[in-house]
This record gives C-alpha cells, sequence and structure tokens, in this order.
C-alpha cells in the first residue's frame, strides 16, 4: 500500500498545500476546506480577525490613522455607569487572560507617569484619618491570629519567640502558672495602692503627633532639624527633645529642652 493518511474504508486522503495570508507560511489542508482555510496557526487567526472589519480589510496603516482621528474625543460611555450583571459578564471574560509582552510594558510606563505625579502632594487631614481608621481595625484583626502577633514580636526584637505558640501553663506548667497568675494579680492591686502603677490620665495624652520631614535623603523630626539649625548638633541617641507645653507641634526653639530618656519617661510619668 501506498504511504499516507487513510480512512477505515481504506481510501487514501490527498491534502492540498496552501499559504498563510499573515506570515506567508505553507501547510496542508484537506480539500474540503481548501476555499475556506487561510491562516496556518490559531496565532494567524486572531492576528487576521482583528484586522477585519465589517467584512473589510483594513490595514495597519488605516488603523493607525483611526486611532488618530479618536484621540482627544470624550468617549460615549464617559459618565454612565455600570450594572452588576455587566460588571460580572465582564470579570468572567477577563479572567484567566494573560497581556503581552508589550501591553505589560504600556501599562508600567503609564503608573509610573502617575507616580511622578503623586510626589508632592500633601493629602488632606479627612483622608489622613480614613486611612488610619482602615489600618487600626486591619491590626486589631490581624494580632488576635498566632502568626502574625509572632512574626510582628520577631521583627521588633529581632529574636525568635521561643515559646512561639505555646500557651502560658504549657511554658510555665499549670501548677506554676496558677501560682504566678496570682502574684501577678497582687502585685498590681499593690502597685496601685503605692502609687508606683498610676490609672489612665488624660494629660499623659499626646495633643498632637510629631511633625517628620525630609532633608538630602534623612527623615527626622522638625524639632530635631530646629535643634541641629541653632546648636550644630543633633540629640544623641540617649537623649530626647521634650517640648515644655506638652504640644509636640509647637517646635519653637524656646519650648524646646533636652533631657535624657529616662528622665524624660520619668517627668511624663509623674504628671
Amino acid at each position: 500500500m501506498p504511504s499516507g493518511i487513510y480512512t477505515r474504508k481504506k481510501r487514501l486522503l490527498i491534502r492540498v498545500i496552501k499559504k498563510c495570508e499573515i506570515c506567508s507560511k505553507e501547510f496542508k489542508v484537506y480539500p474540503s476546506r481548501k476555499k475556506t482555510a487561510k491562516f496556518c496557526s490559531k496565532k494567524c487567526k486572531k492576528i487576521g480577525n482583528g484586522i477585519r472589519m465589517m467584512g473589510h480589510e483594513v490595514t495597519i496603516e488605516t488603523r493607525k490613522k483611526i486611532s488618530m482621528g479618536n484621540k482627544g474625543q470624550v468617549p460615549w460611555t464617559k459618565g454612565r455607569k455600570l450594572t452588576e450583571k455587566h460588571k460580572n459578564k465582564i470579570s468572567k471574560a477577563n479572567k484567566g487572560r494573560k497581556l503581552s509582552k508589550e501591553s505589560l510594558k504600556r501599562v508600567r510606563k503609564h503608573l509610573k507617569e502617575l507616580g511622578k505625579n503623586r510626589i508632592g502632594t500633601n493629602l488632606s487631614e479627612e483622608t489622613k484619618r480614613k486611612i488610619g481608621k482602615k489600618n487600626k481595625i486591619k491590626m486589631k484583626e490581624n494580632w488576635k491570629k498566632e502568626a502574625y502577633r509572632n512574626n510582628m514580636i520577631e521583627k521588633m526584637t529581632g529574636k525568635k519567640n521561643p515559646h512561639k505558640g505555646k500557651t502560658f501553663e504549657e511554658i510555665h506548667g499549670k501548677e506554676k502558672a496558677i501560682e504566678l497568675k496570682k502574684k501577678i494579680s497582687e502585685d498590681t492591686k499593690r502597685r496601685l495602692k503605692t502609687g508606683n502603677l498610676k490609672k489612665f490620665n488624660p494629660k499623659r495624652v499626646r495633643i498632637n503627633k510629631i511633625k517628620y520631614s525630609m532633608r538630602k535623603g534623612i527623615r527626622k523630626p522638625n524639632s530635631h532639624w530646629i535643634w541641629f539649625e541653632n546648636y550644630g548638633l543633633f540629640p544623641k541617641s540617649n537623649e530626647v527633645l521634650h517640648h515644655i507645653d506638652f504640644n509636640e507641634r509647637n517646635d519653637d526653639i524656646k519650648n524646646l529642652k533636652l533631657m535624657t530618656r529616662g528622665g524624660h519617661s520619668k517627668l511624663h510619668l509623674n504628671i
């Protein structure tokens, strides 16, 4: 028998050679698809279908002309709100899609330009409060999770927590845990009576938060920069600038006082 493709009835099927309309590659087709076959692969078919409009073949040059003509015009969809059904249809159609390398480059360039324009813009107090409220809610929700809490402690201290995932009873044992809890409760009562541990005092609450500023890539509080301008030195690691009127936004040089960290903390505790 001669070589080739056969059907069940052992009839030889002849193939016809055709040229792709886009990449001009030769490909074989059955005689029944001689008139309809135009593309060698799915990629070429996508390109071909994109170039055709209303049954007429459109070249790349004409497509560029159309895009240039439409630039600057207000789109007909501007200001119109989409329904939920329409939004669901769009989300289902776009699921699993991957952008090409060229389109990804365009998106990245556009995002960089947006970021450059946003630099230097000051947020209003309302937006800051909204962002702060959302972040506090997230922190409270995440802090309940043990994994998040342990990771945060490790980042702050720089050491791994040896009691990670263990309860108070597992660390000290059941008998010791009960004794320690009693001691802690008695100690807190004693300290409240003596005055070493004080209850909530509204005077100790900050009136305003500290303002920071950047100069030559260095981020420091405004009070530190004012101290540097007047005396030519920044406070050391064990030193703090105390605000005499307890308003941390009032960075006047007459309102600032250099203190040690221990002395500053004692002063605030004894208010």
